[in-house]
């Protein structure tokens, strides 16, 4: 069957994984974004975004809008573990 590899799965088109990186921007200091644009921006998603909201990431609203400010978001990141064996893991 065309456009399938044998486990069932749809292979991707051409480009279409190059297009989801190339959405992905550096978060630059100074700037302010929405939820929707920080995710698109870095690439999180909204599961890796709640938790790093659970995890001290200031989020700042006005009405129903959540913004994040980059500075305080690359403060955060600056101070978060830098080796995977050495992050907190919470079981569920």
């Amino acid at each position: 069957m065309p456009g399938k590899n044998p486990s069932g799965k749809r292979k991707p088109a051409a480009g279409e994984q190059s297009r989801k990186v190339a959405e992905q921007q550096a978060i630059m200091a100074g700037c302010c974004y929405s939820l929707k644009a920080f995710s698109k921006a870095s690439g999180l998603g909204k599961n890796a975004l709640r938790s790093a909201r659970r995890q001290g990431l200031p989020v700042h609203y006005h009405g129903n809008a959540g913004f994040i400010l980059a500075d305080e978001f690359l403060e955060w990141l600056a101070k978060r573990p830098t080796t995977a064996s050495s992050a907190v893991r919470y079981d569920r």
